[in-house]
């Protein structure tokens, strides 16, 4: 199963490689995004890590190879007062964000010299939806599926 300090070291990576992002959180469960959202500020755009759920590749007993399942939020709080304009305006501005982590999981793929515990990501299961007024939140979800050898 991918390490919690794994995915932590990622994300890190991810806020210093992609600028627009100003702040990480993980969390265990999209429920629990509810409590944190009345702290995000309005400017700042938000990295978000939820904790994989993972199962075994096979039902081979040698085989501990693990599937494990990211979901990444990529989003900013909006105002309901904004309009129309400044709604959408949130997807565009997180849409770019949300591209350049996809594109670092893509090279990670194969990088045995990458600091996070997964690189063995399979591309075909990236997906990526829009997240719209999650908790006055507009963005992005990334989820994807990585193998690891625990």
């Amino acid at each position: 199963m991918l390490s919690v300090r794994s995915l932590q070291t990622f994300l890190d990576e991810s806020k210093a490689d992609i600028p627009e992002i100003t702040e990480v959180k993980m969390l265990s469960s999209e429920h629990r995004f509810a409590r944190i959202v009345k702290d995000l500020n309005k400017e700042d755009v938000y990295l978000i890590g939820l904790l994989p759920s993972a199962k075994n590749k096979s039902n081979n007993e040698d085989d501990s190879t693990k599937k494990n399942r990211l979901a990444f939020l990529v989003v900013t709080r909006f105002a309901e007062r904004g309009g129309d304009d400044h709604y959408m305006n949130t997807f565009e501005i997180t849409q770019p964000i949300i591209s350049k982590l996809e594109e670092r999981l893509r090279k990670i793929k194969g990088d045995v010299n990458s600091k996070c515990q997964f690189s063995d990501v399979d591309s075909s299961t990236i997906s990526i939806m829009p997240v719209e007024n999650y908790h006055q939140t507009n963005g992005w979800d990334l989820s994807v599926i990585v193998e690891t050898k625990r």
